[in-house]
């Protein structure tokens, strides 16, 4: 870190020529535990000393996370000091000569280094002229610091040279998760999935498909809640591998979950609510949560031993659409409301993150931070978005405690509280000291046309002003990803679309999506973001990009139009299933290819009941994102309004518009019944691969029969819910849901 204590302390940069060189600091100010962030921009066009970060006020530390001096000049390279000075003292903190194009960085928890012209870390040795031989890398792969070069000539490289030759060479990381909107969606706008952002970045990466889950979803806002829209900030709360009691809590070390997570969120939040301070910072909230979740070692939800309540706030079930396990703990009065985090022993100084959800309107409250972890300040989750939004906002208090050894605790006390109020904490969790890495996408300007879409927005000033409202999210979101460190990276789809027509698709809606070139030129943004990234800690790559888990079996399943397609392995059973009211079956439905392509969804009836049965259909994630974990999550879609079953004896099917990832999926089936002669549905019978071999009791469920399905009874008659209740029998037996092909030839 580097730290201005006084009123007189100042960062400077000294330039050795006239050029353009551009500057950014990015800084948090702690005035007696009330933490501020801040930034500054600076351009030097001469030969100067300028001062690039000012003094803090009094009694406040200046903590400088980042600096970044870029020599942007054409035609000049120029040598660069950076310094310190507490108004009497001067210090030279590094010199370096920056190329044309170079950068010289310093980020908090990893120290200084250059990026060079392409984006990469530039090392800091030469490798003597040659070509290193197998032998030498072998050498120092097994400990030695001897290598040699073409025509024997000795080369002495330490363990720090040989780990920054590594990084010449970013990893590709061994699994992939996305969040966010329809931009990295299977395929919006362009001719198939394979030819989407998602797809040619996969590609590229080459990473496996079972690695692969994308949670992104048409339409998704991070500042809304799934009860608004579903694909926003509850979905990556949701099914991030480490969800609180769901999941077995690590001990120190407190390691990543490992692999990439790819966040693309920001258009709709501002399409929809438009361009107010309110509204921005609602936004800056949910992301400043969302990217502090996916850098979690641990998760502790509001159920976990490690919290303790005062009796003024009472748990509050039922609420899968906004939180993390489908529980708050909820205070609506100050009295006695209050709750006590303990901190494990084994704490090494990871940030804590503390969840609570923000409110629309002035319908929350203060909290106020105390204990013996010194983690002090307040929150407030009142008015975080307009009234009129109706949602809950994720927001997080974001901080660390001191490292001694032994326990220390978090006392979370409701201090104020609106008329009507209620405050709902959700959570809290350790990042890792070697968190695991986070691309976030920026938003991308829109032609006049595009920006229409979002008729809220669309009432609002210009084009010009719109790209002006947009531009100020993303500096919002540069300043807040400051707030990290490098293993975070900004996705940079403005400068990959660029506000160009001929990057976007003429599909309606017209001019929003990219279409194959704009998909190709994001792609390629994102493996300028990957190439940024700098593990911290210095522990290097495999302590923060590879899960424990590795690519699943190759199975392959080929998909024809128009055929249809059942639960692959289960068979046509002789015996049908007579439909009753409530009941609720799952049956999974395996993805292995790329293109793949449905139209429509069905099932049978095989007699001539009476009018009055509607069946609801959907089709739902998998649980987490680990298949083996074979249990619907949370919704991907349904069709509308259900499926009539009507009168007579016959396929009965509605349309999909959906194109999916490989992966596995389930497709869902809600009974309704009302009329006097009651539905008869072709049913199919286990076992199937992705269910259980056999009951919990080790023996088949019926006879001879495996499991083909989960099943609910009791459901109510009502749209599909956004996660899957828990709690589903294994079924030996389930009336069959197909699919039709419609794979592009």
């Amino acid at each position: 870190m580097l730290l201005l204590t006084s009123t007189s302390d100042l960062l400077q940069v000294v330039t050795g020529s006239a050029g353009t060189v551009d500057v950014h600091t990015s800084w948090v100010d702690n005035a007696a535990g009330t933490i501020t962030p801040g930034r500054t921009n600076t351009a030097i066009t001469t030969a100067a000393t300028t001062t690039v970060t000012a003094s803090p006020a009094a009694s406040t530390q200046r903590n400088v996370q980042t600096l970044n001096v870029r020599n942007k000049d054409a035609a000049v390279a120029n040598a660069v000091t950076v310094r310190h000075t507490d108004g009497t003292t001067i210090i030279e903190l590094i010199k370096a000569t920056l190329a044309i194009g170079e950068e010289l960085s310093f980020v908090a928890g990893h120290g200084w280094f250059i990026l060079d012209v392409a984006g990469s870390v530039k090392t800091a040795f030469s490798i003597p002229a040659g070509t290193v031989t197998n032998t030498a890398l072998a050498n120092m792969a097994a400990g030695s610091t001897k290598g040699s070069v073409a025509g024997g000539v000795p080369a002495d490289l330490s363990k720090t040279q040989f780990l920054a030759m590594q990084n010449l060479i970013t990893p590709t990381p061994d699994t992939i998760l996305l969040f966010g909107h329809s931009y990295m969606m299977d395929t919006i706008c362009t001719y198939d999935q394979s030819s989407a952002t998602a797809a040619i970045f996969r590609s590229a990466l080459k990473v496996h498909s079972d690695n692969w889950m994308n949670y992104c979803n048409a339409g998704s806002k991070v500042t809304a809640d799934s009860a608004n829209h579903i694909g926003g900030w509850v979905s990556l709360f949701n099914n991030m591998r480490i969800r609180g009691t769901n999941s077995t809590k690590k001990i120190a070390p407190y390691t990543g979950v490992g692999g990439l997570t790819i966040l693309g969120w920001g258009i709709n939040d501002l399409g929809h609510y438009t361009n107010t301070t309110q509204e921005r910072g609602a936004y800056i909230h949910a992301m400043r949560a969302c990217i502090s979740r996916c850098r979690a070692s641990v998760v502790m939800d509001n159920t976990d031993a490690s919290v303790s309540y005062g009796a003024g706030f009472v748990s509050t079930t039922a609420l899968q659409d906004m939180s993390t396990m489908g529980t708050l703990r909820r205070a609506n009065a100050t009295a006695n409301s209050n709750f006590t985090i303990t901190i494990p022993a084994d704490y090494k100084g990871e940030p804590i993150s503390i969840a609570f959800l923000g409110k629309a309107g002035v319908l929350g409250g203060t909290i106020t931070f105390s204990g013996t972890a010194n983690f002090t300040g307040t929150l407030s989750t009142s008015n975080i978005k307009a009234s009129a939004d109706a949602t809950n906002c994720v927001m997080v208090k974001r901080g660390t405690a001191p490292v001694t050894g032994a326990t220390q605790t978090i006392i979370c006390t409701v201090s104020a509280i609106d008329a009507s109020g209620i405050v709902d904490f959700d959570s809290w969790w350790l990042e890792s000291l070697y968190p695991s890495p986070v691309i976030v996408q920026n938003l991308a300007r829109l032609t006049a046309t595009g920006q229409t879409f979002w008729t809220e927005w669309a009432a609002v000033g210009t084009e010009a002003t719109r790209d002006a409202d947009l531009l100020q999210w993303n500096t919002d979101l540069a300043t807040l990803v400051a707030e990290f460190d490098t293993m975070v990276q900004i996705w940079d789809a403005d400068a990959a679309l660029g506000k160009d027509v001929n990057n976007f698709s003429l599909v309606a809606p017209a001019q929003t999506h990219p279409n194959e070139l704009g998909s190709a030129l994001m792609a390629d943004q994102g493996i300028i973001a990957l190439n940024k990234l700098v593990p911290i800690g210095g522990k290097g790559w495999s302590s923060c990009m590879y899960p424990a888990t590795s690519a699943h079996g190759g199975l392959r399943v080929g998909f024809t139009s128009p055929n249809w397609y059942h639960t692959p392995g289960a068979r046509i059973s002789a015996a049908t299933y007579t439909c009753v009211a409530g009941d609720m079956f799952a049956m999974p439905f395996q993805i292995t290819d790329g293109g793949t392509r449905f139209d429509q969804v069905g099932f049978e009836c095989t007699n001539a009941p009476t009018t009055g049965t509607t069946v609801r259909i959907g089709i739902y994630y998998n649980v987490g994102e680990r298949p083996e974990k074979a249990y619907p999550g949370q919704i991907f879609h349904e069709i509308a309004s259900g499926i009539a079953v009507g009168t007579t004896a016959a396929l009965k099917t509605g349309a999909i518009t959906e194109e999916m990832d490989p992966g596995l999926w389930w497709l869902v089936m809600l009974i309704n019944v009302s009329p006097v002669t009651v539905p008869t549905l072709r049913q199919i019978d286990g076992p199937c691969p992705a269910m259980p071999s056999l009951a919990s009791t080790g023996l088949p469920i019926s006879g001879v029969l495996g499991p083909v399905a989960w099943k609910l009874t009791g459901q109510p008659n009502a749209a599909l819910k956004t996660v899957f209740p828990a709690g589903a029998a294994l079924v030996a037996s389930a009336p069959f849901i197909a699919v039709r092909g419609a794979v592009p030839n």
